[in-house]
C-alpha cells in the first residue's frame, strides 16, 4: 500500500490548475494536497489573527480617545511592536495588500492622537463591535471547514487501512486454503474455501468502494471546498476593509483639518485585494515537487509461502482476478451482499434527496434575507449552509461506493421483471456442469446467481456450547449468541450467518457432538441428561450437537459386563424394605449432599473432558476438583492438583470432604424401587455403606442402592 505522502506526490489527472504568475480567480484550489493543510490554515488564521488585533485595537483605541495624545501616541507605539513580533516572524504576511493597509492605519493613528477624545463612543459602536461579529462568524466557519476536511480526510485514511487489513486477512486464509492442497485429506477444506473465497470478496468490495470515494474527494469535492474556503477568507477580509472604513469615514466627518491623513489611510484600505493576496501567497509556496490526485489502489494477489516440509506436494493454485468469485458455496454470501448494497443505495439516495431539496429551501431564504435585510440576518444561515453541503457530499461518496460495489454483481444478477431476487419456483438453475477438480479446489457455477433455500434460523436456546458451522469458534449461550437453523440443525454466530452457504434442506443424523469423547457405557445415561437439557430449552426442538445416541447392553462375554463375569447382588433382607429405605432416603436428604454450590468446596468428574480453550482443564473421570468460583451457570473455575482452569459445570457433581468415589466394575440393572441402575466404568459417590453388602449413593442427579461387590473404591474427597 502506498502511504498518504506517496499518494499526496503522483502525477495529477484532475484537471488541477497549474502554477502560472498571480492572477484573480479562486486560488486555493491550487493546494488540494493534503500536506498543504497546515498552510492553508496558518495563513487563514493570520487573517483571523489580524482581525482580532484590530478588534482589540479598536476597543483599547475608544477607551483611550479622551485621555491625553501621548497616551494614544504610546498605545499605537505598542500595537507596531506587537505586530511585528506576532505576525512577521509566523509568515512573510507583510507583501500582502491587508498588511500593508494595517499598518497606514497605525502611522495616521499616531499622527492624529490629539483629535481622538470626541471618537470613544462611535468606534465602539459602529466599528469594533462590527468586526466582533464578522471576526467570530468566520472564525466559526474556518473552523468548520478544517474540522470537516480532517474528518473526511480520517474517512479516507480508515476506508484504505479497511481495504489493508481486509488484504491482510485475504492473504492468510488464501495461504491457508493453500497449505490445505498438499494433504491428500478433504477434511476441513471446503470451510477453507469458503474462508478464503469470501475474504476474497470482501477485499474486492472494500477496494472497489475506496478507490470510488477516492475518486469523489480527490477528483471534484476537494475543489468545491477550497473554492468555499476562499470565499470565506475573502469575507472575513471584506468585512475587516469594511470596519476600517467606516473608522475612516468617522474621522473625516469628524476632523477635515486631518482629511488629507484620513485619505490616505483610506487609499491604504481601498488597496486590499484578497484575491490577490491569496495568489501571491500560493505562488510562495514551493509546489514543484508536488502532484495531485494521490493514486488509487490496485488488486493484489496473496503470496503462497512454499511448505518446508520435504513430502509437500506442490501447490497447482491459479491466482484469483479481481472480480466477485461466484461457486457453490459463496452464492448465498453474494446474495446477501447484493440485497444489502441495494438497500443501502435505496437509503442513501433518499437520505441524499432529502438533504438536497432542504439545502434549496435554506439557499431560497438566504437569498431572500439578502434582498430584504429586514427580514433577517442572512450571516446566520451562512455556517447552516456549509454545513448541508458537506453532509451531500458524504452522503455522495457513500452512494458512488455502494454503486461501485453493485457494479461486482451486474454481469452476475439476474433480477426478476418486478425487480426483486428470482425464487427457486420462478429461477431455472443455468449452472453449468461440473467436473470433478483437483482436490482442496471449489467448483465454479456460471455468472448467474442462483437462489437457494435459506436457512430457518432462530436464536439458541440450549445452555450447552456448540461450535460454530463457519469461523469453528465456540459459541457460549452465556457469553455470546448464536443461531440454529431449524432444517438442517446447522449452529452459526449471528455475525457468521452471511458467510455461509444455502441450507441444505436435510436434517442430519444424531451425532455424539461434545460427547463423542465419553465411553459407549455412559450413552444411555448421558442421552437422558442431554434430553433434560433439550426439553427446557424447547420441548419442540432437536439439539444435533448434544445428543448422544442410544447404545445396547453389552453383548454376551465382553469383558467385565457378560454375566459369568459379574458377581451376584447379595440378598436384600426385610431390613431393606420399603420403611427402611423411606429412612435412607430422609437421611440422605438431610445430608450434605443436599447443600447449595456455594458451601460445597469439592467436586467429582463423571466424564472425561479435553480442554477447547488454553484456559480449560482436561478432565479424566473420577478427579477431584477443588472450586475455586461458581458463579458462571455452565462454566466452573477449579483446581485439579497444580494445574488451575475452567470445565463445564455438567461434567461434574458436587461432594463434600470425606466422601468415597467409587468406580463401577459391572452393569447393574435395579430390579426394584429405590435401586441405582449401573455401567461399567461410571463414577459413584458412596453416601452410606449397609452391613448387608449393600451401599447408597448418587451419580449425577441419580441416587440409590446399588451392590457392593459391583463397585471399587477410588479415593476420598
Amino acid at each position: 500500500m502506498l502511504s498518504r505522502e506517496g499518494m499526496d506526490t503522483t502525477a495529477a489527472s484532475h484537471g488541477s490548475p497549474s502554477s502560472t504568475a498571480p492572477q484573480d480567480g479562486k486560488r486555493f484550489r491550487n493546494m488540494p494536497y493534503s500536506s498543504s493543510n497546515e498552510s492553508i490554515r496558518s495563513y487563514t488564521g493570520l487573517g483571523v489573527k489580524l482581525c482580532e488585533t484590530a478588534i482589540d485595537f479598536f476597543q483599547k483605541l475608544s477607551q483611550l480617545e479622551d485621555q491625553h495624545s501621548q497616551q494614544l501616541s504610546s498605545l499605537v507605539k505598542s500595537f507596531k511592536k506587537r505586530t511585528a513580533e506576532s505576525l512577521k516572524k509566523d509568515m512573510p504576511i507583510s507583501s500582502s495588500t491587508q498588511f500593508t493597509a494595517w499598518e497606514a492605519l497605525l502611522e495616521q493613528t499616531e499622527m492624529e492622537a490629539k483629535a481622538c477624545g470626541d471618537l470613544s463612543q462611535m468606534l465602539t459602536n459602529s466599528v469594533a463591535q462590527q468586526l466582533v461579529d464578522i471576526t467570530n462568524r468566520k472564525k466559526q466557519l474556518l473552523k468548520s471547514w478544517f474540522v470537516f476536511r480532517e474528518q473526511y480526510m480520517t474517512r479516507v485514511d480508515k476506508a484504505e487501512d479497511s481495504v489493508e487489513k481486509l488484504f491482510s486477512h485475504y492473504s492468510e486464509e488464501w495461504c491457508r486454503y493453500a497449505q490445505s492442497l498438499e494433504k491428500d485429506s478433504l477434511k476441513s477444506k471446503d470451510t477453507l474455501i469458503l474462508h478464503s473465497y469470501n475474504a476474497h470478496n470482501d477485499y474486492i468490495m472494500q477496494l472497489t468502494g475506496f478507490n470510488s470515494l477516492h475518486e469523489v474527494y480527490y477528483g471534484k469535492q476537494i475543489y468545491d471546498m477550497l473554492d468555499e474556503l476562499q470565499a470565506i477568507h475573502e469575507d472575513l477580509t471584506r468585512g475587516f476593509t469594511t470596519c476600517v472604513n467606516k473608522q475612516v469615514q468617522l474621522y473625516t466627518e469628524k476632523y477635515e483639518q486631518s482629511i488629507r491623513c484620513v485619505q490616505l489611510i483610506q487609499g491604504s484600505v481601498a488597496s486590499i485585494h484578497p484575491s490577490g493576496d491569496v495568489a501571491l501567497f500560493v505562488q510562495g509556496q514551493d509546489m514543484s515537487s508536488k502532484s495531485y490526485p494521490p493514486p488509487k489502489l490496485h488488486f493484489q494477489t496473496p503470496e503462497i509461502s512454499p511448505s518446508k516440509s520435504p513430502d509437500a506436494k506442490p501447490i497447482n493454485l491459479s491466482p484469483l482476478d479481481d472480480s466477485l468469485q461466484l461457486i457453490d458455496m459463496t452464492q448465498a454470501p453474494l446474495l446477501h451482499a447484493n440485497d444489502t448494497l441495494r438497500k443501502k443505495e435505496l437509503d442513501l439516495q433518499g437520505d441524499k434527496e432529502k438533504l438536497q431539496n432542504e439545502y434549496q429551501s435554506v439557499k431560497s431564504l438566504l437569498d431572500s434575507y439578502r434582498e430584504n435585510p429586514s427580514l433577517g440576518d442572512p450571516n446566520t444561515l451562512v455556517g447552516e449552509l456549509l454545513d448541508m453541503r458537506n453532509r451531500i457530499r458524504v452522503k455522495e461518496a457513500e452512494l458512488n461506493m455502494i454503486r461501485a460495489k453493485l457494479s461486482l454483481f451486474s454481469s452476475m444478477v439476474t433480477l426478476n421483471g418486478n425487480g426483486s431476487r428470482p425464487s427457486l419456483a420462478s429461477t431455472t438453475d443455468d449452472r453449468s456442469e461440473q467436473v470433478s477438480t483437483p482436490t482442496g479446489l471449489p467448483r465454479k457455477t456460471s455468472v448467474t446467481l442462483v437462489q437457494g433455500l435459506d436457512h430457518q434460523f432462530m436464536e439458541r436456546t440450549q445452555k450447552l456450547p456448540v461450535q460454530c458451522a463457519y469461523c469453528e469458534g465456540i459459541i457460549q449461550p452465556t457469553i455470546t449468541k448464536g443461531l440454529k437453523c431449524k432444517v438442517c440443525k446447522v449452529s452459526v454466530h449471528t455475525k457468521c450467518q452471511q458467510y455461509i452457504p444455502f441450507c441444505s434442506g436435510v436434517t442430519p443424523t444424531k451425532s455424539a457432538g461434545m460427547f463423542a469423547a465419553v465411553p459407549k457405557r455412559f450413552s444411555k445415561m448421558l442421552t437422558k441428561r442431554a434430553s433434560q437439557v433439550v426439553d427446557e430449552a424447547d420441548p419442540d426442538e432437536e439439539e444435533a450437537f448434544y445428543e448422544v445416541p442410544a447404545t445396547q447392553d453389552k453383548t454376551q462375554g465382553e469383558e467385565g459386563s457378560s454375566p459369568d463375569a459379574a458377581p451376584k447382588p447379595p440378598p436384600r433382607g426385610p431390613s431393606l424394605e420399603a420403611n427402611r429405605l423411606s429412612k435412607i432416603e430422609k437421611e440422605f436428604m438431610e445430608s450434605s449432599f443436599e447443600n447449595t454450590l456455594e458451601q460445597t468446596d469439592y467436586c467429582v468428574v463423571l466424564y472425561d473432558y479435553s480442554k477447547v480453550n488454553p484456559n480449560d482443564l482436561d478432565l479424566k473421570s473420577g478427579d477431584i476438583i477443588e472450586l475455586i468460583n461458581t458463579a458462571s451457570e455452565d462454566w466452573w473455575k477449579g483446581r485439579v492438583r497444580d494445574r488451575k482452569g475452567y470445565f463445564p459445570a455438567s461434567y461434574v457433581m458436587s461432594a463434600t470432604s470425606g466422601q468415597t468415589v467409587m468406580k463401577v466394575l459391572y452393569n447393574f440393572a435395579s430390579s426394584s424401587a429405590g435401586e441405582l441402575s449401573l455401567s461399567e466404568g461410571q463414577i459413584v459417590l458412596m453416601v452410606r455403606k449397609d452391613n448387608d453388602g449393600w451401599m447408597y449413593g448418587r451419580s449425577g442427579n441419580e441416587e440409590g442402592l446399588f451392590p457392593e461387590n459391583y463397585v471399587q473404591a477410588l479415593c476420598v474427597v
